[in-house]
C-alpha cells in the first residue's frame, strides 16, 4: 500500500499501456506517447519520437489500442495541466486556479453569469434629462470608479464629455 501524496509530490508520469506488455509496438510509440502526456501536442510529441506527424496519424486510425492511449495520454495531459495550475495558485496564493478547477468538477454551482441589455431609442424620443434617469436606472449597481467616471454627466447632461 502505497502513502497518499502530499500537494508538494510530483504526479507519476504517464505509462503507456500500463499492464499490457503483451502488445507488439514500434520503440518509437512508447516514446510517442510519454511526449504527448507531457506536451499535450501531437506535433511536439512525434517529432520527439522521431517520426513524422502522418505516421502518427494513419496509426491512430489504423489502430483503436493505439487511439485509445494516445487519448489516455492527452487525458494525462489535462490532469497534469490542472495539478500544475494548482500547483501555481498554491505557491503564489491565487485563487483563480481552484475556481476553475471548481467550475470543472461542479458546473451548475460555479457558472459565471452576466446580463446584457441593448437598447436602440431614436435621440429624438428622449430628452437629455430622461436619458439621464434611464441610465441611472439601469448603472444603479455600478462600482464607485463608474460613479465617479459618470457624475460629469450628471452636472450637466447637456454638456459633451471632455474627458480623454
Amino acid at each position: 500500500m502505497g502513502v497518499s501524496p502530499t500537494p508538494d509530490d510530483e504526479p507519476a508520469p504517464f505509462v503507456p499501456y500500463l499492464g499490457r506488455d503483451d502488445v507488439p509496438r514500434e520503440p518509437w510509440v512508447d516514446v510517442f506517447l510519454r511526449a504527448l502526456a507531457t506536451t499535450g501536442g501531437a506535433e511536439l510529441a512525434a517529432a520527439g519520437a522521431g517520426v513524422h506527424r502522418s505516421v502518427v496519424r494513419r496509426r491512430r486510425h489504423a489502430d483503436v489500442m493505439f487511439a485509445e492511449e494516445a487519448e489516455a495520454a492527452l487525458e494525462h495531459f489535462r490532469d497534469r495541466t490542472e495539478w500544475e495550475s494548482l500547483q501555481v495558485g498554491r505557491t503564489r496564493k491565487n485563487p483563480l486556479p481552484f475556481f476553475a478547477r471548481l467550475k470543472a468538477e461542479r458546473p451548475a454551482r460555479y457558472v459565471e453569469k452576466a446580463t446584457l441589455a441593448v437598447v436602440n431609442i431614436p435621440e429624438a424620443a428622449l430628452d437629455p434629462a430622461a436619458a439621464l434617469a434611464l441610465l441611472h436606472g439601469m448603472l444603479t449597481s455600478t462600482t464607485d470608479a463608474t460613479r465617479r467616471m459618470l457624475k460629469p454627466l450628471e452636472d450637466d447632461p447637456s454638456q459633451p464629455d471632455e474627458r480623454p
